[in-house]
Protein backbone atom coordinates (compact mmCIF):
# COMPACT_ATOMS: atom_id res chain seq x y z
CA UNK A 1 0.00 0.00 0.00
CA UNK A 2 1.30 3.75 -0.68
CA UNK A 3 0.03 6.75 -0.16
CA UNK A 4 1.83 10.57 -1.78
CA UNK A 5 2.83 11.08 1.80
CA UNK A 6 3.89 8.13 3.35
CA UNK A 7 4.70 4.49 2.00
CA UNK A 8 5.70 1.00 3.28
CA UNK A 9 3.16 -1.12 5.01
CA UNK A 10 2.59 -4.19 3.49
CA UNK A 11 -0.89 -5.38 3.76
CA UNK A 12 -2.29 -8.68 4.50
CA UNK A 13 -5.57 -9.52 2.63
CA UNK A 14 -7.81 -12.15 3.26
CA UNK A 15 -10.64 -12.36 0.67
CA UNK A 16 -14.46 -13.03 1.55
CA UNK A 17 -16.80 -15.49 -0.20
CA UNK A 18 -18.74 -12.07 -1.28
CA UNK A 19 -15.64 -11.34 -3.07
CA UNK A 20 -14.56 -8.25 -0.47
CA UNK A 21 -10.81 -8.31 0.65
CA UNK A 22 -9.94 -7.16 4.09
CA UNK A 23 -6.50 -6.66 5.58
CA UNK A 24 -3.80 -5.19 8.25
CA UNK A 25 -0.46 -4.47 8.06
CA UNK A 26 2.19 -7.00 8.29
CA UNK A 27 4.87 -6.86 11.08
CA UNK A 28 7.17 -5.16 7.81
CA UNK A 29 7.39 -2.70 5.61
CA UNK A 30 8.41 -2.62 2.18
CA UNK A 31 9.18 -0.09 -0.74
CA UNK A 32 8.53 -0.12 -4.75
CA UNK A 33 9.36 1.95 -7.20
CA UNK A 34 6.48 2.68 -9.19
CA UNK A 35 5.91 2.91 -12.86
CA UNK A 36 6.41 5.73 -15.18
CA UNK A 37 1.90 5.96 -15.48
CA UNK A 38 1.78 5.55 -11.94
CA UNK A 39 4.26 8.57 -10.73
CA UNK A 40 2.47 12.30 -10.17
CA UNK A 41 4.94 14.81 -11.44
CA UNK A 42 7.14 15.80 -8.90
CA UNK A 43 6.75 19.57 -7.45
CA UNK A 44 9.82 20.53 -5.92
CA UNK A 45 9.99 23.25 -3.12
CA UNK A 46 13.16 24.66 -5.17
CA UNK A 47 12.88 28.24 -5.25
CA UNK A 48 9.87 28.68 -2.93
CA UNK A 49 9.84 30.84 -0.31
CA UNK A 50 8.65 29.64 3.26
CA UNK A 51 7.99 33.42 3.94
CA UNK A 52 6.16 34.38 0.26
CA UNK A 53 4.21 37.24 1.42
CA UNK A 54 0.99 36.16 -0.94
CA UNK A 55 0.52 33.14 1.25
CA UNK A 56 -2.25 33.01 4.24
CA UNK A 57 -0.82 33.62 7.97
CA UNK A 58 -2.28 31.28 10.71
CA UNK A 59 -0.38 29.93 13.79
CA UNK A 60 0.15 26.53 15.68
CA UNK A 61 1.34 25.13 18.51
CA UNK A 62 1.60 21.88 16.88
CA UNK A 63 5.27 21.12 16.06
CA UNK A 64 5.56 19.70 12.72
CA UNK A 65 8.63 17.40 13.02
CA UNK A 66 7.01 14.25 14.57
CA UNK A 67 3.80 14.40 12.44
CA UNK A 68 5.70 14.49 9.19
CA UNK A 69 8.66 12.44 9.99
CA UNK A 70 7.26 9.62 12.29
CA UNK A 71 5.81 6.44 10.41
CA UNK A 72 2.52 5.80 12.43
CA UNK A 73 2.15 9.87 13.34
CA UNK A 74 2.53 10.30 9.33
CA UNK A 75 -0.32 8.25 7.95
CA UNK A 76 -3.60 9.56 9.21
CA UNK A 77 -2.00 12.66 7.55
CA UNK A 78 -1.37 10.75 4.34
CA UNK A 79 -5.14 9.13 4.43
CA UNK A 80 -6.56 13.01 5.09
CA UNK A 81 -4.40 14.92 2.52
CA UNK A 82 -4.10 12.31 -0.46
CA UNK A 83 -1.27 13.63 -3.26
CA UNK A 84 0.23 15.40 -0.54
CA UNK A 85 4.22 15.43 -0.35
CA UNK A 86 6.61 16.25 2.70
CA UNK A 87 9.63 17.93 3.03
CA UNK A 88 12.03 19.44 5.46
CA UNK A 89 14.79 21.47 5.70
CA UNK A 90 17.30 21.56 8.71
CA UNK A 91 18.00 25.16 10.26
CA UNK A 92 20.98 26.87 8.83
CA UNK A 93 22.33 29.85 9.71
CA UNK A 94 20.37 31.62 6.81
CA UNK A 95 17.24 30.34 7.27
CA UNK A 96 14.99 29.08 10.35
CA UNK A 97 13.99 24.98 10.09
CA UNK A 98 10.94 24.72 7.67
CA UNK A 99 8.32 21.59 7.21
CA UNK A 100 6.87 21.95 3.50
CA UNK A 101 3.54 20.22 2.45
CA UNK A 102 3.42 20.26 -1.06
CA UNK A 103 0.46 19.45 -3.93
CA UNK A 104 1.15 18.85 -6.90
CA UNK A 105 -2.31 18.65 -8.05
CA UNK A 106 -3.88 21.43 -6.77
CA UNK A 107 -0.22 23.67 -6.67
CA UNK A 108 -1.28 24.46 -3.36
CA UNK A 109 1.63 24.12 -0.86
CA UNK A 110 2.11 25.32 3.55
CA UNK A 111 5.24 25.99 5.12
CA UNK A 112 5.33 25.75 8.86
CA UNK A 113 8.25 27.88 10.43
CA UNK A 114 9.17 28.67 14.43
CA UNK A 115 8.50 31.67 15.89
CA UNK A 116 9.53 30.73 19.33
CA UNK A 117 8.19 29.88 22.43
CA UNK A 118 6.24 26.67 21.58
CA UNK A 119 4.51 28.72 18.59
CA UNK A 120 5.02 28.18 14.66
CA UNK A 121 3.93 30.25 11.83
CA UNK A 122 1.92 28.46 9.09
CA UNK A 123 2.07 29.94 5.04
CA UNK A 124 -0.87 28.45 3.61
CA UNK A 125 -1.42 29.29 -0.55
CA UNK A 126 -3.56 27.11 -3.00
CA UNK A 127 -7.21 25.79 -2.61
CA UNK A 128 -6.26 23.29 -0.50
CA UNK A 129 -5.27 24.56 3.00
CA UNK A 130 -2.84 21.63 3.61
CA UNK A 131 -1.37 22.31 6.96
CA UNK A 132 -4.97 22.58 8.69
CA UNK A 133 -5.47 19.03 6.96
CA UNK A 134 -2.27 17.61 8.08
CA UNK A 135 -3.17 19.23 11.83
CA UNK A 136 -6.68 17.97 11.71
CA UNK A 137 -5.76 14.22 10.71
CA UNK A 138 -2.95 14.66 13.14
CA UNK A 139 -4.80 15.68 16.61
CA UNK A 140 -7.95 13.64 15.14
CA UNK A 141 -5.27 10.44 15.31
CA UNK A 142 -4.23 11.22 18.97
CA UNK A 143 -7.80 11.67 20.12
CA UNK A 144 -8.34 8.09 19.48
CA UNK A 145 -4.71 7.01 21.74
CA UNK A 146 -1.73 7.50 18.91
CA UNK A 147 -3.37 3.97 17.01
CA UNK A 148 -0.27 2.08 15.56
CA UNK A 149 -0.10 1.38 11.75
CA UNK A 150 -1.15 -2.39 12.57
CA UNK A 151 -5.10 -1.08 13.84
CA UNK A 152 -5.92 0.36 10.09
CA UNK A 153 -8.07 -1.56 7.82
CA UNK A 154 -7.85 -1.88 4.06
CA UNK A 155 -11.50 -2.88 2.40
CA UNK A 156 -11.22 -3.73 -1.21
CA UNK A 157 -14.51 -4.30 -3.52
CA UNK A 158 -14.99 -4.76 -6.77
CA UNK A 159 -16.22 -0.51 -6.95
CA UNK A 160 -14.12 0.74 -4.24
CA UNK A 161 -10.90 0.60 -2.08
CA UNK A 162 -10.68 2.38 1.35
CA UNK A 163 -8.52 2.82 4.52
CA UNK A 164 -10.45 3.27 7.58
CA UNK A 165 -8.99 3.27 11.37
CA UNK A 166 -11.61 0.80 12.97
CA UNK A 167 -13.72 2.50 16.25
CA UNK A 168 -12.14 1.46 19.44
CA UNK A 169 -8.82 1.14 17.90
CA UNK A 170 -5.69 2.03 19.77
CA UNK A 171 -3.17 1.32 22.79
Amino acid sequence: MRADLASGPLVRFVVGEDGTATGHTAAMQVGFMELRSHRVATDPVGAQRFDDPAAEITHTDLAPWVPLLADDHRWPIAVAVPSCRVNVWERTEDRPGVAWLRDPLSGSWASVVPEGAGRYVVRQFGPRRLWDAAEAAYRWWQRRGEPPLSAWEWTITPDRQSVTLPSGSGH
